[in-house]
């Protein structure tokens, strides 16, 4: 069999202790029934191996990865979960989990717990590396304000407390040979544009990413067991309803980001974005550092590196089509999305396979659907005029934006998942797709940045 899929993403818990203002995940009654499902069905390992030993096969499966809604809240199935899912992937490697680090750290604690306990059922015995992604959006007048008041100094007090527990504890924890932990910061461009009126922010921004880092280079640094993965860069609000303003607040949230003086810091470099730096290397230098996770290299792995699995047993692309999975949810993207983007048989799973097969592997046409987008765009206002004339950078920018659509997103949005949405022209296409991938050619040594005019 073809070595295809080698994550697995699970929808461990559908609820939450916050309500974040950006999230899209529906907080309802509805989800605590489902939740109820998962805790039964997700550690029956008869039911995992009915539902996905016929579709998938479980020799390549190196990486399980603990999704919600807050995955920490069923920290008491974890080691069931752990001693199903592991008699069933031996060659798992890899524990991945995405945590709003603001429950009671013993949550946490315990789910390590039950991987390293879990772990002999391994063909190695043992588990590589258990990862940890804290989501933590800034200072407290971001985080606060985009989750609830108090979450900053709650989920900083967490992290501390974690990593003194793994410095006191590393002993107890024989079957897991790395912990790492990283951060994710999520911003809108509500919070860039108090950035950009005030520089003082923004300094702020960077050096509170600055201090988390600090608490572990200062004191845990050669611990031997856990590292922290630097310090945070920050990603953007998934863009789904974003006006020309927005684009223009981003674009010039991106001017003040590299007019930085990076020597008043004690860490950071240029670049500071690099969500998008490591997307323009995948897709117009082919970075072979990337080759082994994104096996096409021009979108997502979703669907292709990894799948999903919900409380039903059905296969999704990814976690992010779980997190949609909503019963209240009755739009016609649903719809697509269980209809034709999901799978619960093999006769399901060839198809599922067949258009996302389509979508990662072919780009053409989804170029030339944004780079219609794009022009029309320009054409009336929503998009730089630059757009309408400049044939060498609408064949970067349809090529940078198909690679990086959401397809959940532009189901969501336009029925289709090759269709780029207007809003997300409209983010990139104001000046801000021009000063991203100029800073990073010049990071790379590319000429001297400036993107070429057509023929």
């Amino acid at each position: 069999m073809r070595k295809n899929h080698v994550a697995i993403d699970i929808f461990f818990s559908s609820i939450c202790n916050m309500n974040c203002k950006y999230c899209y995940i529906h907080k309802s009654e509805t989800l605590h029934n489902i939740n109820k499902k998962i805790r039964e069905k997700i550690a029956d390992k008869h039911f995992v191996e009915e539902k996905l030993n016929k579709l998938i096969d479980s020799e390549f499966i190196e990486e399980i990865a603990l999704w919600g809604a807050e995955p920490t809240l069923n920290f008491d199935i974890a080691a069931d979960v752990f001693e199903a899912w592991f008699s069933i992937f031996k060659n798992c490697k890899r524990i991945m989990l995405s945590t709003n680090m603001a429950t009671p750290i013993n949550n946490l604690i315990e789910i390590l717990t039950a991987a390293n306990n879990m772990a002999p059922l391994l063909k190695n015995k043992y588990i590589e590396q258990f990862f940890v992604q804290i989501s933590i959006d800034g200072p407290a007048w971001i985080t606060d304000e985009n989750r609830m008041p108090g979450a900053t100094a709650q989920i900083v007090q967490n992290y501390e407390c974690f990593m003194k527990f793994l410095n006191k504890n590393k002993d107890r924890f024989p079957n897991i040979k790395k912990v790492d932990i990283s951060f994710k910061p999520t911003i809108s461009t509500k919070n860039m544009l108090l950035m950009n009126e005030n520089d003082e922010l923004m300094n702020d921004f960077f050096f509170f990413g600055e201090s988390l880092f600090d608490k572990y280079e200062l004191n845990y640094k050669n611990n031997g067991f856990f590292t922290v993965s630097g310090v945070p860069a920050p990603t953007v609000i998934n863009v789904g309803n974003n006006t020309v303003s927005d684009g223009i607040i981003f674009f010039e949230w991106l001017k003040k980001l590299y007019s930085l003086d990076t020597a008043k810091f004690k860490y950071y470099r240029q670049p500071l974005f690099f969500q998008f730096f490591n997307t323009f290397d995948t897709i117009f230098l082919q970075n072979p550092i990337y080759k082994p996770l994104a096996f096409r290299e021009l979108t997502c792995g979703g669907g292709d590196a990894s799948i999903a699995m919900n409380y039903n047993g059905d296969v999704y692309a990814c976690h992010r089509a779980l997190q949609f999975n909503n019963p209240e949810d009755t739009t016609r993207s649903r719809e697509l999305l269980d209809n034709s983007l999901s799978a619960n048989s093999k006769t399901e799973f060839a198809r599922f396979e067949y258009l996302l097969r389509a979508y990662h592997d072919f780009n053409t046409f989804k170029m030339n659907a944004v780079r219609s987008i794009m022009e029309r765009a320009a054409l009336y206002g929503q998009a730089d005029k630059e757009y309408l004339t400049n044939d060498k950078l609408i064949e970067l920018t349809s090529l940078f934006l198909s690679s990086v659509a959401c397809y959940n997103d532009s189901a969501a949005r336009t029925g289709s998942i090759n269709l780029s949405t207007l809003s997300f022209v409209r983010f990139f296409c104001n000046g801000a797709f021009q000063i991203l991938f100029s800073k990073w050619a010049e990071s790379r040594g590319l000429v001297n940045g400036s993107i070429p005019k057509g023929e």
